[in-house]
């Protein structure tokens, strides 16, 4: 009906006499700018503009709770999403645009939400240790609690080096330090921009060891058995464990200082021979060179033993003795007592071991002729000569003696006794010439002499003569 109107889908049209009748109204058509995207939770996400093809109202759906919000358009053709969400997860965003009471088909944008990130957090498995310059350390593995960049410091000029495992979750320090000193090593770990506190490991690095040296202070010594040595010190120049040899079954024991940085070897050898004492000590798995001392041990001395080659005669005043000598067992000191103001007199052997005792008494009497040796300060026993001093009786010629003195051709010759000996003395005592039986040659004797016979009982006579 041309020029009136109508009713059509309740929507009121005016016909125009002539006109052409009004196109159908059609559901909007919603596009989206981003339809998915990825954010962590806290992040604010892309904005996300789902726009209509006209003037429509806009049903949002999807986002209740999530921390996203939205805005419509002043020209109420789009709608914006936007906003930080609250927590990890899938957030399916979707909108709908109404006009004309039709509605559009949906459009959708989907957002993951991962949870946001943390720094990492670093664990070290050895915070400290000590080693001395030269020797491995324990391998130092920092671990981070995930995937992360790593960071050391402290190990640079140390002779340390570090490796990062395959899976980008540890690091290892290892190495020999070169030097003494201290070693401070600080890891950090680095993923999603954010950095982890400093792990650290202190290494304390100690001079390199050398083996002790070792002195003693008594380098050898002579003792005899039974008696104590002189302490023997052996001196380590750092503290040690020490090791003795050499005194087993000898009689010597050692103890060890307080300090562990000397042993003393003491006591008393108890047999003769030679003591080699080896000392060695050890620190840091390091020995010394051995330290020795020798010990000559001598038999335990005894008294010496003196004995007397005569230990009595007779002779007569101003005639010499026969030497009495005195021996002893070893060398040693003699004491002669007995022959002070006797005329006797007493000489030492080169060797020390003998003293011989000579001279013409000048007096009548008995000399008691006592001597003993000294050694190792024991004393021998007495041992003794006896000289019985006798005056001889000049017997002159007398007619009728029966005692008859010749002298002629330097022969002096005696009758009227059982001569069994002669000799010859000078008047200061000295003995000049002996002989056998009842004659002497008298061409030794000074110009004025004595001659004196002695017949078997040891009876004496004498004659003074001159040539």
């Amino acid at each position: 009906n041309v020029g009136t109107s109508m009713t059509i889908n309740s929507l009121c049209f005016e016909l125009e006499e002539g006109a052409a009748p009004a196109p159908a109204p059609v559901a909007p058509v919603v596009t989206v700018d981003v339809p998915s995207q990825t954010v962590i939770a806290g992040a604010a996400i892309t904005p996300v503009v789902f726009t209509s093809d006209s003037v429509a109202t806009f049903s949002v759906t999807g986002i209740e709770g999530t921390g996203l919000t939205y805005d419509v358009a002043a020209d109420g053709k789009s709608v914006t999403v936007s906003g930080a969400p609250t927590a990890a997860g899938t957030i399916n965003i979707s909108v709908t645009a109404t006009a004309h009471e039709l509605t559009s088909a949906a459009a959708t944008s989907d957002i993951t939400v991962n949870k946001a990130p943390v720094a990492p957090v670093v664990t070290v498995d050895v915070p400290s240790q000590t080693v001395i310059a030269g020797a491995a350390i324990t391998p130092v593995v920092f671990t981070s609690d995930s995937v992360a960049t790593f960071s050391v410091t402290g190990i640079e000029g140390t002779g340390l080096t570090y490796d990062v495992a395959a899976d980008g979750k540890s690091v290892t320090v290892s190495g020999a330090p070169t030097a003494e000193g201290a070693i401070n090593i600080s890891v950090t770990a680095t993923a999603h921009e954010l950095t982890s506190a400093a792990a650290t490991s202190d290494i304390t690095v100690n001079k390199a060891p050398v083996a002790p040296v070792v002195t003693v202070d008594v380098p050898s010594q002579t003792v005899i058995a039974g008696a104590a040595i002189t302490p023997v010190v052996f001196t380590s120049d750092s503290v040690a464990t020490f090791s003795v040899t050499g005194i087993e079954g000898t009689g010597l024991t050692y103890d060890v200082a307080a300090d562990g940085k000397s042993v003393t070897v003491s006591g008393a050898p108890t047999a003769e021979g030679a003591i080699n004492i080896s000392v060695t000590a050890t620190a840091h798995e390091l020995t010394s060179a051995a330290a020795t001392s020798d010990i000559t041990v001598n038999k335990a001395p005894v008294a010496p033993v003196v004995t007397v080659d005569v230990p009595s005669q007779t002779v007569i005043a101003g005639a010499a003795i026969t030497p009495v000598v005195f021996t002893s067992d070893s060398v040693a000191t003699f004491s002669v007592t007995g022959i002070e103001g006797t005329g006797l007199t007493y000489d030492v052997a080169a060797d020390g071991k003998s003293v011989t005792v000579s001279g013409a008494p000048t007096a009548a009497g008995t000399i008691n002729i006592s001597v003993t040796a000294t050694a190792h300060e024991l004393t021998s026993d007495e041992t003794t000569s006896s000289v019985i001093v006798e005056t001889p009786t000049p017997v002159e010629e007398t007619e009728g003696s029966q005692i008859v003195w010749t002298y002629e051709n330097n022969i002096v010759s005696i009758s009227g006794i059982e001569a069994s000996s002669m000799k010859v003395i000078s008047f200061s005592g000295n003995e000049i010439v002996a002989a056998k039986g009842n004659a002497i040659d008298v061409t030794v004797a000074p110009q004025q002499f004595i001659v004196v016979a002695v017949d078997s009982k040891g009876k004496t006579v004498s004659k003074k003569l001159s040539k």
